[in-house]
């Protein structure tokens, strides 16, 4: 699909929050020798995935997208959770960041899980991705104190009244970041 080679972040994205942003401007700065930055994230259609039921979303898609151009990256790649949801990890790798990407590298968080019931991790990832000379960049998680940055620690804080702090952790990044 894609001509070009592609740097991919990967990853839901809900809020585009601060620990999010790491990874997207990671994915900018990975991008060499004419590679693309893009972002391969999900849209709910029936299906939501076992991580996310009976959770409220921290933004609609519309604003999750406006979010990640806003951070200076125009390509999203977005299909619903259907078409992968219970894919293996090979099959992941092969026909979505080999076929449809057409990634030169994919950057994702330390913790990211995809494929069915979230069952494979970065370490398969990278043994995957290796056959096919993609670059696995797994970015640490941010963390405010002790706790990682999370799309759950937001709602958690919404919860208890502590919007200030949500709101400031879905801010669109400023560098001052390592504050926390």
């Amino acid at each position: 699909m894609f001509d070009k080679k592609q740097v991919a972040a990967l990853g839901f994205f809900d809020g585009v929050h601060l620990g999010h942003q790491r990874i997207l401007l990671e994915t900018k700065k990975a991008c060499a020798n004419g590679a693309e930055p893009c972002v391969f994230t999900y849209r709910i259609k029936n299906k939501m995935p076992n991580s996310k039921n009976g959770k409220a979303m921290l933004t609609t898609y519309e604003e999750k997208v406006n979010k990640i151009k806003k951070l200076g990256i125009n390509c999203i790649f977005a299909p619903y959770f259907e078409e992968f949801a219970d894919l293996t990890a090979d099959e992941f790798v092969e026909k979505f960041l080999v076929d449809i990407v057409n990634a030169e590298a994919v950057v994702c968080g330390e913790n990211f899980k995809f494929g069915k019931n979230r069952s494979y991790d970065v370490a398969d990832l990278r043994r995957v991705c290796k056959n096919y000379d993609i670059k696995v960049i797994s970015v640490p998680l941010l963390k405010i104190g002790h706790q990682i940055i999370s799309s759950s620690l937001i709602r958690n804080l919404i919860k208890e009244g502590n919007e200030t702090l949500a709101f400031r952790l879905l801010d669109i990044a400023t560098g001052k970041e390592k504050d926390f």
